[in-house]
C-alpha cells in the first residue's frame, strides 16, 4: 500500500509501479495500491513501465468525479475508470491497451460541442435516462454511458469493467465509496501490477507468442 498526500497522482503512481516492478523481479509478481491520490494522467504510461522491463503491466485508477451512469440507472455513480494493459514483445513494439470504461470521455463530448456537432446518441444521458445529443446540455448533464452505450450495445460489460476498476483501485486501497448524492467527493486510488512472464515460460517463448 502506498499512501499519497498530493494533488497530482503522477508521482505516487510512478513510485508504486516502480515498487511493483522491484517486487516482480524478486517474487515474480508485484501489486501495489495507492490511496488518497489524484489524477495520474494516462494509465498506459504506468503499464508500459512494466513492459519496458520485460514484464506484463496492469494499471487501473478510480476518478475524482462521478460521471458515468450504470446500466439501468439515471444518476452518475462511477468515474470513467480507465484500465491499461501492456505486454512486451521481442521484435515488435509492446502490446499496449489504454481505455476508459465509458463509451466516450467527457473531453470528446466537449470536442463535439465546440465543433458544433450533435453528440452521438449512445454517449450521454439526460436526467430522465434518455439519450442526450445537444452539446450545450452536456455541461450541466455530466452523465456518460458505460462502454457499449446502452443495453443493446452490451453496456453492462462497460459497467462491469468500471466496477472492477473501482474495486481494485478504491476498495482495495481502503477507500470508502462516496455516494455523490450525499455531496461527498470521492478520493482517488490506483492499482498497479507487474507480472514476470518468465515464471510461467521462457521469456523467449512468451515474447515470440506476443509477436505472433
Amino acid at each position: 500500500m502506498w499512501t499519497a498526500a498530493v494533488a497530482s497522482g503522477h508521482v505516487p503512481a510512478t513510485r508504486a509501479m516502480a515498487l511493483a516492478i522491484e517486487m516482480a523481479a524478486v517474487h515474480g509478481v508485484g501489486a501495489v495500491a495507492v490511496c488518497n491520490s489524484g489524477h495520474f494522467g494516462a494509465a498506459g504510461a504506468y503499464a508500459a513501465m512494466a513492459a519496458d522491463k520485460g514484464l506484463i503491466g496492469i494499471a487501473t485508477t478510480s476518478t475524482p468525479t462521478p460521471t458515468v451512469v450504470p446500466t439501468f440507472g439515471r444518476q452518475a455513480m462511477l468515474g470513467t475508470n480507465p484500465i491499461a494493459f501492456a505486454a512486451p514483445a521481442r521484435r515488435h513494439p509492446m502490446v499496449l491497451l489504454d481505455m476508459a470504461t465509458s463509451t466516450a470521455s467527457f473531453g470528446k463530448v466537449l470536442e463535439q460541442w465546440r465543433k458544433g456537432r450533435l453528440i452521438p446518441d449512445r454517449w450521454m444521458l439526460d436526467q430522465d435516462g434518455a439519450p442526450l445529443t445537444a452539446g450545450h446540455a452536456a455541461l450541466t448533464n455530466q452523465r456518460l454511458t458505460p462502454l457499449g452505450g446502452d443495453l443493446d450495445g452490451a453496456s453492462y460489460k462497460g459497467y462491469g469493467l468500471a466496477m472492477m476498476v473501482e474495486i481494485l483501485s478504491a476498495a482495495l486501497a481502503g477507500l470508502t465509496f462516496a455516494d455523490p448524492r450525499l455531496g461527498r467527493r470521492p478520493r482517488v486510488g490506483h492499482f498497479l501490477l507487474a507480472l514476470d512472464p518468465a515464471r510461467f515460460s521462457t521469456v523467449g517463448d512468451f515474447t515470440d507468442h506476443v509477436d505472433a
